[in-house]
């Protein structure tokens, strides 16, 4: 082995310094090139996060469930359950670049508050789990009912529309039939305090007389749900 000479100024030398082979550099900088090599191929942690529904939602008929993903999971299942066991809903699609979903029909399943969870699978092994609670599944009809008017009636002048609803509804339209194109937007009507009806104060006198008129009464709950009813043969004599 080679040796060079180590000396401080002019002084004497004092010990010897080894120069590495052209073998030894080649098999250094091997190793560093391995290592770097490793830390940039190192998988990425496993993530899976709900997109849709939010927590605490009311729903109904079909729903969207939708999460993100790591690129390290390579496929999603989804299961819902009230108490006790989990039940599949189905293997979801994917969206690229990172969404699996699915649209889950609730009317499969009763109503009531639900837990969802998606389980995905690791491409080197394992699951990545994501839940949402308190989805609360509402797929019955609200009962509406109209009070006044009633079939054959007549009437003239500012006339209170009142109808009777389940209070579960939120929103309430009305529509009107002029015997000319069906049934046509009329307003909004109004929530009485207190009680399970709704008003609205129809200005009659666009007519001076009219036979057969209709109308019909659409009530949404918070669920979005619509419970209809209607009412025909109403006369106006102004």
């Amino acid at each position: 082995m080679s040796r060079d000479a180590v000396t401080h100024g002019s002084g004497p030398t004092i010990g010897y310094r080894p120069v590495p082979s052209l073998p030894a550099i080649c098999i250094c900088a091997f190793s560093v090139l391995m290592v770097l090599v490793v830390i940039s191929c190192g998988d990425a942690s496993a993530t899976l996060t709900f997109e849709t529904p939010d927590p605490d939602t009311n729903v109904h008929e079909i729903v969207d469930l939708v999460v993100d993903a790591s690129v390290n999971i390579t496929n999603v299942s989804f299961y819902y359950r009230t108490t006790g066991d989990y039940t599949l809903i189905g293997e979801a699609n994917l969206t690229p670049p990172s969404f699996f979903g699915l649209q889950w029909n609730t009317r499969m399943v009763p109503d009531g508050e639900y837990e969802i969870v998606a389980n995905g699978t690791i491409d080197t092994g394992g699951h990545e789990t994501a839940t949402v609670t308190g989805i609360h599944v509402d797929n019955t009809k609200p009962n509406i009912a109209f009070l006044k008017p009633t079939f054959g009636i007549r009437v003239n002048g500012i006339y209170m529309i009142t109808m009777e609803a389940d209070e579960e509804v939120t929103a309430l339209d009305l529509y009107i039939d002029r015997g000319v194109s069906g049934f046509n937007f009329l307003a909004k009507a109004v929530h009485v305090n207190g009680t399970n009806n709704w008003t609205y104060p129809w200005d009659t006198t666009e007519f001076d007389e009219k036979e057969g008129l209709g109308f019909l009464a659409i009530a949404m709950d918070a669920a979005n749900n619509e419970g209809r009813t209607t009412v025909l043969g109403i006369d106006v004599d102004n």
